[in-house]
């Protein structure tokens, strides 16, 4: 099968899942992969429609699926070289200058980040659109969001409502009073609703105490 070498280079956004480029960020790594792989598009919505085939599975020949496109992606073109990466997935290189960067968020929990953001933290392949002989890449949205972080303590709270017997010892029953206390306290912890709150994606609730 047929590989490339070559340097890749993709505009980041401004932070994890921001949807914005205003920083103008770049970010460099080598991809060595297939020079060119294809993939069933999806009529109706243009989306890949997985796996991507490479020329050791015949891929230039596998008929087409009804209901699709069939895209031979090369290198030939930013978005089909960012595509390759992306399908490759082992293919890509850390980036150049790549370095984790802890932060430490008001609940005391460090979360652990890396930059230059990766090609695969910027863009996904899964939401990758062909129309008209044109391939689309958005940034990565948050799979995240507060709502998620909301209903996840309030399901913790209603699971640890009866975790507190009368005969328990002191330290353990402690350690439920406390860790249920911290599940009321999080959204205001992180500043949710404020200009201050922590992005629901960094958020990681509190653990219930082990018995």
């Amino acid at each position: 099968m047929p590989t490339v070498t070559t340097d890749l280079t993709w505009i980041c956004p401004d932070d994890f899942f921001s949807q914005s480029v205003a920083n103008g960020d770049t970010a460099t790594a080598s991809y060595t992969g297939p020079d060119r792989l294809w993939v069933f598009v999806n009529n109706e919505t243009n989306l890949i429609e997985f796996p991507a085939y490479s020329e050791a599975d015949n891929g230039a020949t596998i008929p087409t699926m009804f209901g699709t496109t069939k895209v031979e992606i090369t290198t030939e073109t930013q978005e089909g070289l960012m595509l390759l990466a992306l399908l490759g997935g082992e293919d890509l290189a850390d980036p150049t200058g790549h370095a984790e960067a802890n932060e430490t968020l008001p609940d005391g929990s460090v979360h652990t980040t890396t930059t230059p953001i990766a090609l695969e933290s910027a863009y996904s392949q899964m939401t990758a659109t062909y129309v008209d002989g044109t391939w689309t890449l958005p940034l990565r949205e948050s799979p995240t969001a507060w709502s998620d972080i909301l209903n996840a303590r309030n399901g913790q709270l209603t699971a640890s409502d009866g975790r507190i017997a009368p005969d328990m010892p002191a330290a353990l029953k402690q350690q439920w009073v406390d860790y249920r206390q911290l599940l009321r306290d999080y959204p205001s912890t992180m500043g949710y609703g404020t200009a201050d709150e922590v992005a629901a994606w960094k958020c990681s609730l509190p653990m219930q105490p082990v018995e």
